[in-house]
């Protein structure tokens, strides 16, 4: 399960109440992302509502001590460009049960092999290199463009 620190108009008891109503589920994974503005995106132009450093910095203080608190372990962090506070995302887990797929999704060593809209593919090939493949994003366009994205999936199982 994901959480994001930082969302535009949420406060620290909103992001308390998510955290905690996550954790009572009892998930083998939570992710803690802080908000990253992404380039033409309308909030990375307009910037309203957004939270303070300090803010996100009370919310990532929050989940690191009552995650901890639930026996979870942090078993990878990544940054991003245009992070609230310049903090990190941390994948948190209980023992033995880390989600490998965030874990190579991070490290782009694996192929990865994705499905549905907004889906990313990653083939590594034996030169070392990366190449990706990208799924249509909304729904609507996945299935119009249902027979270019069984081609891409031919191609990307063509270089396996």
């Amino acid at each position: 399960m994901d959480l994001i620190a930082g969302l535009p108009t949420d406060n620290f008891e909103g992001f308390r109440r998510s955290l905690d109503t996550v954790a009572a589920l009892n998930p083998a994974n939570i992710t803690v992302h802080t908000l990253a503005l992404k380039k033409g995106a309308d909030l990375f132009e307009k910037r309203e509502g957004l939270s303070t450093a300090l803010e996100v910095s009370r919310m990532v203080d929050y989940s690191n001590a009552s995650l901890r608190g639930l026996s979870y372990k942090p078993y990878y962090l990544y940054r991003q460009k245009y992070m609230s506070g310049s903090f990190e995302n941390v994948g948190w887990s209980r023992d033995g049960l880390d989600c490998l797929y965030n874990i190579y999704m991070m490290e782009e060593l694996h192929t990865i092999v994705s499905l549905g809209g907004g889906g990313m593919n990653k083939v590594n090939l034996p030169d070392g290199t990366l190449q990706r493949f990208h799924n249509p994003k909304f729904p609507e366009q996945y299935i119009e463009m249902i027979d270019s994205v069984c081609r891409q999936k031919e191609e990307l199982f063509s270089l396996l």
